[in-house]
């Protein structure tokens, strides 16, 4: 939340977000600046994943190959054991494919050697 407040011009502790209304709404505004949207991504390992972005939705575009790298490998230093799952996460957000393969993105998870 803290973020939250900092990325719309406050200062940490400014912002109160109720997980359980994002949660059932999909979405809520915490005000008018550009990240001032709180959106309800699902759940994981049994916890809500929300993210704030802009009020204004922007046409999906493919993800450019260093973006899609550091997300993916967000994913699998988080979770290893589900590489599959991560790729597949990837392939449902919009834009992604079919620009991007899930071959094309497997390529892209670093490999302890």
């Amino acid at each position: 939340m803290d973020v939250a407040a900092q990325e719309n011009g406050r200062e940490p502790g400014d912002i109160t977000i109720d997980i359980e209304e994002v949660i059932r709404r999909g979405e809520v505004s915490i005000g008018d600046s550009w990240y001032s949207r709180v959106v309800y991504l699902g759940r994981y390992r049994e916890r809500p994943l929300l993210t704030f972005t802009s009020e204004q939705t922007p046409e999906p575009t493919s993800p450019g190959e260093p973006y899609l790298s550091v997300i993916l490998n967000g994913f699998i230093e988080a979770s290893p054991q589900q590489e599959s799952e991560h790729i597949g996460r990837l392939l449902r957000a919009r834009g992604v494919a079919p620009t991007w393969t899930r071959e094309a993105i497997a390529q892209l998870a670093k490999r302890e050697t």
